[in-house]
C-alpha cells in the first residue's frame, strides 16, 4: 500500500513546475522580474537538472547578457524581510534555501555574474522535514510566497540573493533532483558587517554540488527517510 501511494504521489507531482518572479518588500509588490533576473520565457517553468551547468547560478539567461535585461536593484535594510512570490505554489517536496553573494568592489550587482566561490547560505529549511501523508515534507510545501530575512550582521553593499528550491520527487534517479532558482538584485544598508564569511564558508554555483550528494540522491517515498540534510553546508549565523 505504501508503495502504491508513493507511485500515485509521484505521478501527480510529475508536471507541476513553478518559478518566482515577484518580490514584496515593505508590503509593496514589484512588477514581474523587476528585481529578479529574467528567466527564459520558453523554458521558464522547467527545472535545472545539471548541477555542473551554468544555469545553476541564477537560472537560464544568467549567461545570456543579463546586463541587458534592465533588472533593477531593490533597496533593503539589514534585518528586514523580503518575500518572493510565484505564479503557482511549490508543488514538489524538497528543501528551500537562500544564499547571498556580494558584488566585488567596483562592480555593480547588475554586472555581477555570481560565478566562483562567492555564495554563503543564510537560510535552509532542510532540517525541518516531517512525514505527512506517507511522504517526506518541508515547511515550504504548497506555498507560492516565501520569505527571507536579510541578516542584520551582513556588510552593506550590493548582493545577488539566490532562492533555491530543490525538488526531490525524482531524486532516486541519476540527476533526478530538480532545481528551481531565482536571483534578486539587492542593495543592503544598515548592516553591522560582523558576518565575514571565511573561504571555507563560501560556495560556488556551479561547483559546490555533486549529483551523488546525500541531499540530492535519495529516495524520499519508500522507505521514507528518518532524517535529511540539505546540500551546501550549514547556515551562517550572526
Amino acid at each position: 500500500m505504501k508503495i502504491s501511494a508513493a507511485i500515485l504521489g509521484l505521478v501527480s507531482l510529475g508536471q507541476a513546475h513553478y518559478h518566482f518572479h515577484t518580490t514584496i518588500y515593505n508590503d509593496v509588490a514589484s512588477e514581474k522580474f523587476e528585481f529578479i533576473r529574467e528567466i527564459d520565457w520558453n523554458l521558464r517553468d522547467g527545472p535545472e537538472l545539471d548541477v555542473f551547468g551554468p544555469n545553476m547560478t541564477c537560472n537560464r539567461m544568467n549567461a545570456n547578457p543579463f546586463t541587458e535585461q534592465g533588472t533593477k536593484v531593490l533597496e533593503v535594510t539589514a534585518g528586514s524581510t523580503i518575500d518572493f512570490e510565484g505564479y503557482i505554489e511549490i508543488s514538489h517536496p524538497g528543501p528551500l534555501q537562500f544564499f547571498l553573494a556580494k558584488a566585488p568592489s567596483g562592480t555593480k550587482v547588475e554586472e555581477f555574474d555570481g560565478l566562483g566561490d562567492v555564495w554563503f547560505k543564510i537560510y535552509s529549511d532542510g532540517d525541518e522535514s516531517s512525514i505527512i501523508d506517507e511522504r517526506l515534507t518541508w515547511p515550504n510545501w504548497k506555498k507560492n510566497r516565501v520569505s527571507i530575512k536579510i541578516p542584520e550582521c551582513v556588510a552593506d553593499g550590493e548582493y545577488l540573493l539566490r532562492l533555491e528550491h530543490i525538488a526531490l520527487h525524482n531524486a532516486s534517479q541519476d540527476n533526478g533532483a530538480q532545481f528551481y532558482i531565482s536571483c534578486a538584485q539587492i542593495r543592503v544598508t544598515g548592516g553591522t558587517g560582523t558576518l565575514q564569511p571565511s573561504p571555507s564558508d563560501l560556495l560556488a554555483f556551479p561547483g559546490s554540488y555533486d549529483p551523488k550528494d546525500p541531499g540530492l540522491f535519495l529516495h524520499i517515498w519508500y522507505p521514507i527517510p528518518t532524517s535529511y540534510t540539505a546540500p551546501g553546508g550549514p547556515v551562517l549565523q550572526c
